[in-house]
């Protein structure tokens, strides 16, 4: 039957194990993640720069490389249109934005 061993290493550094004549060496290197969350609104969809993928729905989308995690908390909103027609003596005040525009005859 054969015998395994586990062991859990949080610090860089050379390990050996040796059975018998049999001697493993592990060179280890611990890089610390890091995380980091961006929130984005977006009309209809948006392109991520991280990644360059393009987004047309609501959602966290996360992205890996090597230890570091990236995710996008994003809102999109459809956008919508509309025309008003209006007619004005002289000058209307447009309530949209409380823009005049004048008229001249």
């Amino acid at each position: 039957m054969a015998c395994e061993w586990h062991h859990l290493y949080r610090l860089s550094g050379t390990y050996t194990h040796t059975i018998g004549c049999d001697t493993k060496t592990l060179a280890l290197t611990i890089i610390n993640s890091t995380s980091s969350t961006q929130t984005e609104t977006a009309c209809d969809s948006y392109t991520w720069p991280v990644n360059g993928t393009t987004y047309t729905a609501s959602g966290n989308y996360s992205y890996s490389s090597g230890c570091d995690t990236k995710t996008l908390a994003l809102t999109i909103t459809n956008s919508t249109s509309s025309t008003q027609t209006e007619a004005a003596c002289d000058s209307y005040t447009w309530p949209v934005n409380e823009f005049y525009k004048f008229y001249a005859d």
